[in-house]
């Protein structure tokens, strides 16, 4: 029960400011963000149904806006879907294209949940975007309680990775009363926006899995947690209205990075590659104390590995150095600083023999659903399956306002969108926009693929020249969890994508919306609290129908 109350703890404190007495004069409005990590949409809105999450259902079912088919971004991944969560951003913008991945430029492997490379999110994240904090210019307006990413913060306290949540308890506490004494002091008005994030529901869901029923005690712990924090949220907002006597507006977000889908089988990439192909993997050097991975480092040289394999239970990132050739035609060396074409893949020299890594990999299919790959050369996003390949075009640089054309080009579909009628509308040869997009996939097993895929390889430094997602179910091996998840992330299926949005508020009235990314969430906040920003610098938008009920 430790992990339930410290964020029982988080939730509770995260608001507890001290309010001015000075009247503004002008209507003032403040804010609220809570990130649950892992927490999917479908089973949170069957579980408020049914009484499991009767606050939930309260503030945000019956009181407030809830998107019933929220998808996320691509990979379904914390360290992609915090950071986009937190930026508005995809990852082929914010930057960190998953919780592990290569950097080319500068050769480091960065694992971002070991111990001392989780204090490094912020470094890695793109300095082109701006975080939801950075738009709050005030010096203390703006709080992070619990995200390993948090730069422009004014207060931050913590969650490191593979640690204890107790030693956060007195963080927090400590945190938070100063912040109070401080309020006391000098009458400064409450903070316009505070996020809080709880990620130690999404590791019981991959201990238990997202339905196990001992999770219910965890969905009624994060459930009491929300009201308190609520319910503290609220009685600032009244405490500031009553002392300024002007109106004070209030809003309350609710998020996920991403969802789950339960494992029934554990089919090890990372052990087929080393044993079947006999592969020279480039391996982290760990630093571990007491069994924990407390930091790791990339080797030096990389001269004979032949791949960097960052694995995760629902995807993996493949990178592969460009082969040089001698005059006998044999391999000579491996030049990482030239990233091997997608074409070059297509008949790759290995020792010997001349191979096809995208059939190599795709014939793989109990254990790969798709593989992702982009020819930078025709600007084509491909998509390979055992059954068939596709191509992804987009039109324009924007990752979700451009237009995107999909093409079956053999075979049947890799993505199986033609199964479902009204995507199937959109493959008629035609571009059509991300938005519409996003609708005709929401409710297929590739929620957003057309707009997310495409986008996984705007970077170019980070994104691998192979994206692989797992075939349902499976769990093709995870650099945190291993074979003890009992559930899994990072692929694309409807289970991962989807996430939970929700907006509760001034103004704010009962609504289901079909659907909205969770990148919406970003920009819809800014707008409630009347903060100005470019939408060209967002891939998410304000959810259409928060902006009907609230004009600024």
């Amino acid at each position: 029960m430790r992990r339930i109350s410290m964020a029982a703890l988080l939730f509770c404190t995260s608001c507890g400011s001290i309010f001015s007495p000075e009247p503004t004069g002008e209507r003032e409005s403040y804010g609220l963000m809570i990130v649950i990590d892992g927490a999917k949409g479908d089973v949170w809105k069957q579980y408020a149904d049914d009484g499991k999450l009767p606050n939930v259902k309260r503030l945000f079912m019956d009181e407030g806006v809830w998107v019933e088919n929220a998808t996320t971004v691509f990979p379904t991944i914390t360290g992609a879907g915090m950071p986009a969560v937190l930026t508005g951003n995809v990852p082929g913008r914010h930057g960190i294209p998953s919780l592990y991945f290569f950097d080319r430029k500068t050769r480091n492997y960065p694992v971002l949940f070991t111990l001392k490379e989780a204090l490094g999110w912020n470094q890695w994240l793109s300095e082109d975007v701006k975080t939801i904090w950075e738009h709050f210019e005030g010096d203390d307006d703006a709080i992070s309680m619990g995200p390993a990413l948090s730069r422009g913060a004014d207060q931050v306290v913590p969650v490191v990775w593979n640690v204890q949540y107790k030693p956060m308890e007195y963080r927090a506490k400590l945190a938070v009363g100063l912040r109070q004494l401080g309020r006391d002091v000098t009458g400064k008005p409450p903070a316009r926006l505070t996020v809080v994030y709880a990620g130690w529901f999404d590791h019981m869901e991959h201990t238990l899995g997202a339905t196990h029923p001992d999770m219910d005690e965890q969905y009624a712990a994060v459930d009491a947690a929300i009201a308190s924090a609520v319910e503290t949220f609220e009685s600032v907002m009244d405490n500031r209205a009553e002392a300024t006597g002007v109106p004070v507006d209030r809003y309350v977000a609710l998020v996920s990075d991403h969802g789950h889908q339960d494992i029934k089988e554990t089919i090890s990439v990372d052990q087929f590659v080393r044993e079947a192909k006999q592969a020279r993997v480039v391996d982290k050097v760990w630093t571990r104390v007491f069994g924990v991975a407390v930091d790791s480092k990339t080797p030096e040289k990389l001269d004979d590995r032949e791949l960097v394999l960052a694995a995760g239970e629902g995807h993996a990132l493949l990178y592969f150095p460009t082969p040089v050739l001698g005059e006998d035609k044999a391999v000579a060396s491996l030049d990482w600083d030239t990233q091997p074409t997608l074409a070059s893949l297509r008949k790759y020299p290995y020792r010997d023999q001349i191979i096809d890594i995208v059939a190599e990999t795709v014939q793989w299919d109990q254990a790969v659903s798709f593989a992702v790959g982009k020819d930078r050369e025709s600007g084509k996003v491909h998509v390979f399956a055992k059954s068939g390949e596709a191509t992804i075009e987009r039109k324009g640089e924007h990752a979700t306002t451009s237009d995107f054309r999909y093409t079956v080009v053999t075979g049947t579909d890799p993505l199986k969108l033609t199964d479902n009628a009204d995507a199937k509308k959109l493959i008629d040869g035609a571009f059509h926009s991300g938005d519409d997009w996003q609708r005709a996939t929401a409710m297929t097993d590739a929620p957003d693929a057309i707009v997310m895929l495409y986008q996984a390889f705007d970077d170019v430094l980070r994104a691998p020249d192979l994206f692989v997602s797992a075939a349902p179910y499976i769990s093709i091996g995870d650099l945190v969890d291993g074979a003890k998840s009992a559930s899994k992330h990072g692929g694309l299926t409807k289970d991962e994508a989807w996430s939970t949005v929700a907006f509760h508020g001034t103004g704010i009235e009962k609504k289901s919306v079909f659907t909205a990314r969770n990148i919406d969430v970003v920009p819809t906040m800014l707008h409630l609290l009347g903060v100005e920003f470019d939408p060209l610098e967002k891939d998410g938008r304000v959810v259409p129908e928060i902006r009907e009920m609230v004009e600024r």
